[in-house]
């Protein structure tokens, strides 16, 4: 797995904080072994990041970069375009 989906596991560990996977996973209404494969680094679909998102109450889109904008300084050119583009992909969203 890449550093941008550890990452992206790691931040949803921390977002789940003292909970079990197994409430997460029945209140989010995911298996809750696919819970486990998204916190050991699986990209879920944007459906479960929706529900994931609402669950943590956080926002879609810091959700969907979460595992992306560390891995650039926070002033940089290349962070800047990628949140750009994460911003764009959920305008084409309906």
């Amino acid at each position: 797995m890449s550093n941008v989906n550890n990452h992206l596991g790691q931040k949803l560990r921390e977002l789940r904080g003292d909970k079990t996977i197994y409430q997460v996973a029945k209140e989010v209404q995911i298996d809750r072994t696919q819970l486990k494969r998204y916190e050991e680094g699986r990209i879920p679909a944007d459906e479960v990041l929706e529900k994931l998102a609402q669950f943590y109450d956080v926002p879609f889109d810091a959700l969907r970069i979460m595992g992306f904008e560390d891995q650039f300084p926070v002033d940089s050119r290349q962070r800047q375009i990628l949140i750009k583009w994460v911003k764009s992909l959920s305008n084409d969203i309906p």
